[in-house]
């Protein structure tokens, strides 16, 4: 039997939740105004800066304080903070699961990466090295490319979702965005990435050539027509529960991560294509060890500690960064207080999977159905 909040398997994400506590709406007194710092604008905010939080400010790529920049915290904020509201949003009322939460995640990454940044193309972006030439064809830095589009759709936008689910199980499968801030976060995501394209415009010279841009585009909306169509069940868990400790979970994201990130900047292999392949497949083992060992209950310190292991080389680094270089200054702090928050997360999702609820107090019967009622 499936432990309270956890879904029965990751795949899944049901179009609404049962009624119940958690899930009815509160009745409001008359005349009284409802409040606007609801539960479920507490989960979007979580939502918008988490995924900020880890795709810039812990993998460095945004240091503490270039990331709490007015500016750029606005911008990363509505941009990574509304692309990830949407993806979750879209992919509940589609009513479909994490295959096209993944699919839409790697469309946010080509738009990111290969549309606004324009990394996908530019041979000097800052952050290539020997990929700018390496794995470069038709004027596409290919294993490049591919690296950052499955690093979005994981760390970017999967993660933040599955861990604001965890923080907020009360909203687990269901909308946090009516139909009115549906189009506002559509809109604001809309401003986030032109304000992105314009931006790379000024910091950079390189104009792309248009046949390979509107080739990157039109691999952004093939990956969400096919987020659109892919059949709900095509991740599915064994069921049962986990048959691997949090351990081999946390030691399979860092694998995952560590191996993703140094194969695709230290050319294993001298033909990129079998770089990409190998890749490829290496990130497809993961996902089938993930689904074959996960299970279907009670795995919800199971998935933060993958996610954790995930995480764990950025965690890692961040010591380096900051050691090495002053640019990066803070850090050290960041990786403590992410390490810090995997742990608090883990010790919340073991509560639940014992059983013990953590969201809100056992509600009883009414009167009229209570045992004593009935035996009388």
């Amino acid at each position: 039997m499936a432990s309270k909040g956890l879904p029965p398997n990751i795949e899944y994400v049901p179009n609404s939740a049962p009624a119940g506590p958690l899930t009815s709406a509160s009745v409001q007194p008359a005349g009284q105004k409802a409040p606007w710092w609801t539960p479920k604008r507490k989960a979007i905010v979580f939502l918008m800066f988490m995924s900020a939080a880890i795709a810039e400010l812990v993998s460095g790529s945004s240091p503490p304080l270039e990331f709490f920049n007015p500016f750029m915290f606005t911008l990363l904020f509505l941009f990574y903070g509304c692309g990830a509201v949407l993806v979750r949003e879209t992919a509940i009322r589609w009513n479909k699961g994490f295959a096209t939460i993944l699919l839409l995640g790697a469309a946010f990454g080509i738009l990111e990466e290969g549309l606004a940044v324009k990394s996908w193309l530019d041979p000097n972006w800052m952050d290539l090295g020997t990929l700018g030439w390496y794995g470069r064809f038709w004027g596409v830095n290919w294993v490049w490319a591919v690296w950052l589009t499955v690093y979005h759709s994981v760390c970017s936008i999967t993660i933040p979702i599955i861990i604001t689910d965890m923080v907020f199980p009360q909203f687990k499968g269901v909308r946090i965005t009516d139909d009115e801030g549906w189009k506002s976060y559509k809109g604001f995501f809309l401003l986030g990435s032109l304000v992105y394209l314009f931006s790379f415009l000024f910091i950079t010279p390189y104009r792309p050539p248009v046949p390979q841009f509107l080739v990157v585009a039109g691999l952004m909306v093939m990956a969400i027509w096919i987020a659109y169509i892919v059949p709900v069940p095509l991740l599915r868990a064994t069921p049962g529960r986990p048959t691997w400790s949090p351990r081999r979970f946390f030691l399979l994201g860092a694998f995952f991560l560590f191996f993703t990130f140094f194969s695709a900047g230290s050319a294993l292999s001298a033909v990129p294509l079998v770089m990409v392949i190998i890749f490829c497949a290496t990130d497809l083992v993961v996902l089938f060890l993930l689904l074959r060992h996960i299970g279907t209950e009670a795995n919800g310190r199971h998935l933060v500690a993958f996610m954790a292991g995930c995480e764990s080389l950025f965690l890692f680094i961040g010591f380096i960064f900051e050691f090495f270089n002053h640019g990066f200054l803070g850090m050290s702090a960041v990786s403590v207080g992410a390490a810090i928050f995997f742990v608090w997360l883990y010790k919340r999702m073991e509560k639940v999977d014992l059983g013990v609820s953590i969201v809100a107090p056992a509600v009883p019967l009414p009167s009229a159905v209570t045992p004593a009622a009935v035996k009388a």
